[in-house]
């Protein structure tokens, strides 16, 4: 048996997108559905996931900023617009 991944708030924050927020990817990752529910970071938090769920939680994640992209948090629907090429 693989063994298993504790989620810590340290984690989470730290894979979180470059304007705090979290994609689809990332609650798809964690078993969450799109269009989080208040408290959605508490039920995550010291639950046990499999190596798979935690890398792809971590590759959800985007240090880059892309244009157009809404994110859960953060900044939300007033996150900065960057130009293209960026």
């Amino acid at each position: 048996m693989p063994s298993m991944f504790v989620v810590t708030r340290h984690w989470l924050t730290a894979h979180a997108t470059i304007y705090g927020g979290y994609t689809k990817a990332h609650l798809a990752a964690l078993g969450e559905p799109w269009r989080p529910t208040k408290g959605w970071q508490a039920r995550c938090i010291g639950k046990a996931i499999t190596p798979e769920q935690q890398r792809a939680f971590e590759s959800a994640t985007r240090r880059t900023p892309r244009v157009g992209v809404r994110t859960v948090g953060g900044y939300g629907r007033h996150a900065p617009r960057l130009p293209r090429g960026v």
